[in-house]
């Protein structure tokens, strides 16, 4: 049906998940520690878990091992367990009764099948009241009476847990029995809140955790800062003289960078997403590129000097903007540098993608096995097929990441540098800045301006994201401010 990849799948079936050469070349110690660690095994072993918990006995306890190119010989096990993942909210009335029964482990089973009260991933009929809802509550400080309903995504169901979680009276539900979903906004939205809480996100689908609250606060925080940086962006940048406007969606306004967010703060709990050089660093090879790009380019050594004071800043805030998309025309040349040291980092954040794309298809498996899809004559709801046939869409994290946002601001950044070592203020700086990279990328960008502001917005976005998670102690001072430092160099030089 196309619901799920066949990674997950091979892997329970064949007892074993081959983790081949990367594109960074794994040379890198870091790298290679990532992939080994703990916490990337864990959030793989969740979509096992998953799978296994829907099949014979024999899958549930068959034993599932890691193997990595560099050390072949070596086989690292990966925890498959019988219990269900989530417990009852997760299984019909029936087969929840009988668990412990199948069960090897009776007593655990029998706690983890116990029935908490009604939640909202246990309800699916709330879906389109709550999309309304969500809606009218957006344009309400603008007076306007709008009809509309907003998309379903990862701001949806956070918006809807804290409005739970505050007993809003306007929501549209508190509680109910357990129904089917019959809706594809309905499937998606439960794979959704299933998933957040599969990750930590939320308890229960119902209260955030220090996690859940970081990810609404920098949703949050990014609604604010939209319109600041929606006026940075609107200059003109050079490209045909031509004047870019961006517009912010007030029904919409937490839309940008939701799974980049979540992949971000995935990757600060991993201790991922840090400023640090890697084990070997590889030669920069930005400044040089600048450099040679430039007529009349300003003295190399001043530039050198001034990128090396400020290079963990430019490592961090590069880190941060590579997980952005940047859209590229079809068939466009790339006219910037390769920066191997980035591609480590995209290579470790690309296995927490692909890992995060495999659990929700698995997550949306899991509901059509476990009967909780609706049937007639045995077969699936049309509305249930399209999500396989359609490719997955609705579904986070489908498109892989690159390394091309973060070269392109280490780009706009060391630009900016070079300007300063003249002399100039950091306005003019960064408007000189801006020239120089809408004439060399604007060319293969399909809308530049647009992607740019949404790498500042994320930055924002993880920063706070960040601060939270430190009020809460989830991490330590010294991750924060070195957030916090980054952004009080980066803030006047992206104005």
């Amino acid at each position: 049906m196309g619901i799920v990849s066949p990674q997950i799948v091979n892997n329970l079936a064949s007892g074993m998940l081959v983790e081949g050469n990367s594109l960074c070349n794994g040379d890198t110690q870091e790298y290679r520690n990532s992939i080994k660690s703990p916490s990337l095994f864990d959030l793989r072993s969740q979509s096992l878990n998953l799978l296994a918990w829907n099949l014979h006995r024999f899958f549930q306890n068959k034993k599932v091992t890691s193997v990595f190119w560099f050390e072949p010989g070596v086989e690292y096990p990966m925890q498959v367990q019988v219990s269900p993942p989530l417990g009852g909210r997760w299984i019909p009335d029936a087969r929840a009764a009988g668990a412990k029964e199948a069960s090897q482990n009776g007593a655990s089973e029998a706690k983890n099948i116990a029935k908490p009260g009604p939640t909202l991933a246990k309800t699916s009929s709330w879906v389109a009241d709550e999309r309304r809802r969500q809606f009218h509550t957006s344009w309400a400080d603008g007076g306007e009476e709008e009809q509309g309903e907003v998309p379903v995504d990862i701001a949806f169901c956070l918006t809807s847990v804290d409005a739970y979680a505050r007993k809003v009276k306007e929501l549209a539900v508190i509680g109910g029995e357990r129904k089917l979903p019959s809706a594809r906004n309905e499937f998606v939205a439960l794979v959704l809140l299933r998933l957040l809480e599969l990750r930590q996100f939320t308890t229960d689908s119902q209260t955030f955790t220090a996690l859940g609250k970081a990810i609404y606060r920098g949703l949050n925080h990014g609604a604010k800062v939209s319109t600041s940086i929606q006026q940075t962006v609107t200059k003109t940048l050079g490209i045909g003289g031509e004047q870019v406007v961006l517009s912010v969606d007030p029904a919409n306004v937490l839309k940008p960078n939701q799974e980049e967010l979540f992949v971000a703060l995935e990757l600060v709990r991993m201790e991922q997403l840090h400023g640090k050089e890697y084990t070997p660093t590889y030669p920069s090879t930005i400044v040089d590129t600048y450099l040679q790009q430039t007529p009349n380019a300003p003295d190399s050594a001043a530039v050198s000097k001034l990128y090396q004071q400020n290079r963990r800043h430019i490592t961090l805030i590069s880190r941060v903007f590579s997980l952005i998309i940047l859209n590229m025309r079809a068939f466009a040349t790339w006219p910037g540098p390769y920066d191997r040291n980035l591609l480590v980092f995209n290579s470790i954040a690309r296995s927490v993608h692909r890992s995060l794309r495999i659990l929700a298809e698995t997550v949306l498996l899991s509901m059509a096995m476990n009967d909780g899809i609706p049937k007639k004559d045995s077969s699936f709801s049309e509305e249930f097929l399209s999500l396989g046939v359609d490719g997955g869409i609705g579904l986070p994290f489908s498109t892989d990441l690159h390394t091309c946002m973060g070269i392109v601001v280490e780009m706009y950044v060391v630009a900016v540098v070079a300007w300063e070592s003249t002399g100039a203020t950091t306005e003019v700086a960064s408007g000189k800045a801006w020239a120089y990279i809408a004439k060399i990328y604007g060319g293969c960008a399909v809308d530049l301006a647009r992607d740019f502001s949404k790498g500042f917005m994320l930055w924002v976005q993880v920063v706070e994201a960040v601060k939270s998670l430190g009020a809460d102690k989830v991490v330590g001072k010294e991750v924060v401010d070195e957030y916090v430092k980054a952004e009080e160099w980066f803030k006047p030089r992206r104005k």
